[in-house]
């Protein structure tokens, strides 16, 4: 996993300014030099969802499941930042109805009641 430095304010003023994040090859060179951290399976990584960061590809025949938890406090929820995020709704509903429902009241922004496509790719 390679993260970008410092990037977690990069993508709000981007947005803000109306311009775009840069593709791979446009990327600055400092961004290219960052370091790599090797990950093994298992492995869990905690950072802010705001750094740019990026995986290395799949080279084996095995599906590689990335699974991710997203968490932010119920201020930043509520601020004008939080809303220019385009988050979508990821968790099927036939796995929403069989939380708790304590775990229910976490999630029930994160459920999407229509079918989702969560076919591999």
């Amino acid at each position: 996993m390679r993260a970008i430095p410092g990037t977690q304010t990069l993508a709000f003023v981007a947005r803000c300014d109306g311009l775009g994040l840069p593709n791979l090859d446009e990327e600055p060179e400092v961004w290219r030099r960052s370091t790599l951290h090797p990950l093994e399976a298992g492995d869990v990584i905690v950072r802010d969802v705001r750094v740019l960061h990026g995986g290395t590809p799949n080279r084996t025949d095995q599906t590689r499941f990335l699974p991710s938890l997203e968490f932010a406090s119920q201020p930043f929820r509520n601020s004008e930042e939080y809303n220019k995020w385009d988050d979508r709704p990821s968790m099927p509903w036939d796995i929403f109805a069989e939380l708790t429902r304590g775990a229910q009241g976490w999630c029930d922004n994160c459920v999407e009641r229509e079918a989702l496509d969560i076919g591999w790719r």
